[in-house]
């Protein structure tokens, strides 16, 4: 019951956090997630109100393949998800945990160049 509540007031946070529009500095770059320190320092959230979905008994590893963009504030927006191996199995965990994450500009990045991240995060079923 306290863990459903959690999770709902968590996502009623971030959903007011988002709510407004992005904003654009400058065009959008198409990164690869592995350059995406160039631009955006990733940091984990340090409050976490509940632990990720937890996948079925019977995934295997796997991955997901996210696509978001990363306005020129270090917000989120347009995040879905491209591609899972297996299908079914981690893609909730992936979105949740990618709503923990907070961006702050590189050094390199005085420009808040907005980027639209294409990244894989890989899962393991233990």
């Amino acid at each position: 019951m306290s863990r459903m509540l959690c999770l709902s007031l968590l996502l009623l946070g971030l959903a007011g956090c988002a709510s407004g529009d992005p904003h654009f500095r400058r065009d959008i770059v198409d990164i690869d997630g592995g350059l995406l320190g160039r631009y955006w320092i990733v940091r984990q959230s340090e409050s976490s109100f509940d632990a990720p979905p937890a996948p079925r008994e019977d995934c295997p590893d796997g991955h997901v393949v996210l696509r978001y963009v990363i306005d020129s504030h270090g917000h989120i927006y347009e995040s879905d998800v491209v591609q899972a191996e297996p299908e079914g199995c981690y893609e909730d965990a992936a979105m949740v945990l990618l709503r923990t994450w907070t961006f702050i500009p590189a050094q390199k990045n005085r420009r808040r160049t907005p980027v639209r991240v294409t990244q894989r995060i890989p899962f393991s079923s233990e």
